[in-house]
Parts: C-alpha cells; sequence; structure tokens
C-alpha cells in the first residue's frame, strides 16, 4: 500500500495564504483500492478528487470496477422499491416484470430523437392499454370498513344512537 499527501488548492480555508489542507490517500496498486481521509467515498458513493489524483498519477487508465456503482451502468435495473405493483409476486412473474421496465426503457431511449416514430409507438402502447383494460377488468378496491365487514360478517348500522350517561356528581 502507499500512501500520498495531496494537497487540495481547490479549497481554501483563509488562515493563511498557503495554507490548504492535505489529505492522505492510501492506494493499494495490486487490488485497485483506493481511500481518502476527506471520507467522500464512504459518505456519498463518489470518489473524491483526490483519489483521481492519485489515481492519475500512478497512470490507471481504466476507472477501477469496484467503485462503478449497478446504478450507473447501462444494464442497471430498477430497484425494487421502483416497482410498488409487484409487491408479492414470485420471483419469476417480478423479472417478467422487470424484463418488461428494460425493453420499454430501451425503446424509448431509441425513440428519443424521432418525434415521428415516437408518436407511432405512443399509439400503440394506447392501444394495447385499452385491450388490457378490457381483457383484465380490474377489481375495485375495498376500504378499511368493507374489509372489516366482510371479515366480521356484521354490517355497520344506518343509525347510530349514543345515550348520555347520568349526570353524577363527585363532591
Amino acid at each position: 500500500m502507499k500512501k500520498y499527501a495531496v494537497r487540495d488548492t481547490q479549497y481554501h480555508n483563509g488562515i493563511g495564504d498557503n495554507d490548504f489542507p492535505v489529505y492522505q490517500v492510501d492506494f493499494r496498486k495490486s487490488e485497485m483500492i483506493v481511500q481518502c481521509s476527506c471520507n467522500r467515498y464512504e459518505s456519498y458513493g463518489l470518489l473524491c478528487r483526490h483519489a483521481f489524483y492519485v489515481l492519475r498519477m500512478n497512470n490507471v487508465k481504466e476507472f477501477p470496477r469496484i467503485y462503478l456503482k449497478q446504478r450507473w451502468l447501462k444494464n442497471a435495473k430498477p430497484s425494487r422499491s421502483a416497482l410498488p405493483r409487484i409487491i408479492g409476486a414470485s420471483d419469476l412473474v417480478r423479472n417478467e416484470f422487470l424484463d418488461l421496465y428494460e425493453i420499454f426503457e430501451s425503446t424509448v431511449d431509441r425513440l428519443v430523437h424521432d418525434l415521428s416514430k415516437r408518436n407511432i409507438y405512443k399509439d400503440k402502447l394506447k392501444e394495447l392499454l385499452d385491450q388490457a383494460v378490457i381483457d383484465i377488468p380490474t377489481v375495485p378496491k375495498l376500504n378499511g370498513k368493507s374489509v372489516m365487514i366482510s371479515m366480521l360478517g356484521v354490517k355497520e348500522p344506518d343509525e347510530k344512537t349514543l345515550n348520555n350517561p347520568g349526570l353524577h356528581k363527585a363532591k
């Protein structure tokens, strides 16, 4: 492991003319691991300029793969929180929906600059949606009251009667 002291001339703390903060950057070339004392990667998941400076000093031409987050890659899949309608489905069904999302996003990426083809695609998607609504009608959602009524088997009375307690003096 090599240790580097990197002076950050972009940041000035205003104490003295040449008083710039110095960060220690540890670099293991065999494992392509960079760690800086500013802790930007640990805090934000982004490499700092001090780490990039050390990588450049060591003639690293290719970005270390361990610092590439899945969400930055071209083949990134939506996170589970991005697909709330698939909760409770099997992994097979979830993967099918992820594939559909990927196909849709790839198609939109290809059509982003061609307005006429994008409009044709949009019209076809609307037709598919209309056909899906006809083929599979939606079941009305039950609110909390109707769920409780169906579970208990007791209907809520139409009229609510409350009896006031008799007057009582405590003193």
